[in-house]
């Protein structure tokens, strides 16, 4: 799950202005006025989580970035196989 999600230049919401939405929970309220983005809000998260709705409207949205919590099992995942690279080594990941 994402924690948070950047986005600017997207139908109603302007290239100039980065819109941040952090602590994304299980539960979120939105609420505003007609036409005031709410549907739009939905389907850039919606583009979060669904590769195929993203390929399809990726050229209307200017930037999407995604923060994602950082676990001990991605990094072990993406250095499998090395056991060092520096000063760094799997084994004392989390440790100190």
């Amino acid at each position: 799950m994402y924690t948070g999600i950047q986005f600017s230049g997207y139908k109603v919401f302007s290239e100039k202005n980065l819109i941040e939405l952090d602590k994304i929970t299980n539960v979120n309220i939105i609420i505003g006025k007609n036409n005031s983005g709410k549907s739009s809000l939905l389907d850039v998260i919606e583009m979060a989580y669904d590769e195929a709705f993203f390929e399809k409207e990726k050229r209307q949205i200017d930037l999407l970035r995604l923060n994602s919590p950082m676990t001990k099992d991605m990094v072990q995942s993406i250095f499998s196989g090395y056991s060092s690279i520096g000063n760094w080594n799997a084994s004392i990941i989390g440790k100190k």
